[in-house]
């Protein structure tokens, strides 16, 4: 019985004229390739450093904005409290005391 290689055998021991040798011809052959690859994969750590950078000024503009009106609710609250206490106690004084009294409980 003999055995014929028809080329269709994986343990051929002929090497195939595609297949580099080491890693350095490797490398050579595919030098452009493998810069396209890296230039690719640079760009996409850039773009996704950009989205969490861009989420991050995001969340950080809105923050700035809510206390910003979160600020301006409690001058206007405090001073219409201030008014309403100065009239009912019937003295600026007393009712503004009252009112900042309040306000540096709350803090």
């Amino acid at each position: 019985m003999t055995s014929r290689n028809t080329g269709t055998d994986i343990h051929s021991d002929t090497t195939d004229s595609r297949r580099p040798e080491d890693l350095g011809s490797f490398v050579r052959e595919n030098k452009d390739l493998l810069k396209q690859y890296l230039e690719t994969r640079f760009d996409i750590l850039r773009l996704k450093a950009l989205l969490a950078g861009s989420r991050a000024a995001g969340v950080l503009a809105w923050l700035f904005v809510v206390m910003l009106l979160v600020g301006l609710v409690f001058v206007f609250a405090g001073m219409t409290l201030g008014f309403w206490l100065s009239n009912v106690l019937e003295s600026p004084v007393w009712g503004f005391g009252v009112t900042t009294l309040l306000f540096i409980l709350l803090l």
